[in-house]
């Protein structure tokens, strides 16, 4: 069971094994849900070193998941996560600039952490470049790298690309 083996990897002081440990807790795959343990087995990730486990942790503060729910706490995780180059990290703190959730809304912040994290070719980063280039979204209009981008992450099956390519009536 893959659990035993993410146990034994976090015993070692995996930092990979104890994220997998702690996302099999956050969801009750394969153990009992227990948000506290999964926060633990994160907790314990970031002091192995794992740039990842700042995005997990931001998320649960994020949600109020086995933490009280804290947006400024969230943005703290998700910014050291992001400066670490994590890119889940940045599309989270990204997605905060956009909305204005535990920072002063800001769309060239966002636009700038959706970019670093679209660079690694994370697929929710390069949907969110292409329509930041689309709308104008804290960079200039530019419809040829808001197609580039969409077809990215199209290409990788994102739905929400895929949606916005045909109503431009585009193709991947």
């Amino acid at each position: 069971m893959a659990v035993d083996y993410f146990t034994k990897g976090s015993i070692t002081g995996c930092a990979k094994s104890q994220i997998a440990l702690g996302n099999c807790y956050y969801s009750g795959y394969g153990v009992p849900q227990s948000y506290d343990k999964a926060i633990y087995m994160y907790q314990r990730a970031i002091d192995h070193g794992s740039a990842q486990a700042y995005s997990c942790l931001g998320s649960c503060y994020l949600l109020g998941h086995g933490v009280p729910m804290d947006e400024y706490k969230a943005v703290a995780f998700l910014q050291k996560g992001a400066d670490k180059g994590d890119a889940t990290s940045q599309v989270c703190l990204a997605s905060c600039y956009q909305q204005g959730k535990g920072v002063v809304k800001n769309d060239q912040k966002a636009f700038y952490w959706f970019k670093k994290a679209a660079m690694q070719g994370h697929p929710d980063a390069q949907c969110m470049l292409g329509m930041c280039y689309r709308y104008g979204i804290g960079v200039e209009k530019d419809y040829r790298r808001a197609i580039r981008h969409l077809r990215r992450a199209a290409r990788k099956g994102d739905l929400t690309a895929i949606t916005e390519l045909q109503e431009m009536g585009e193709t991947l």
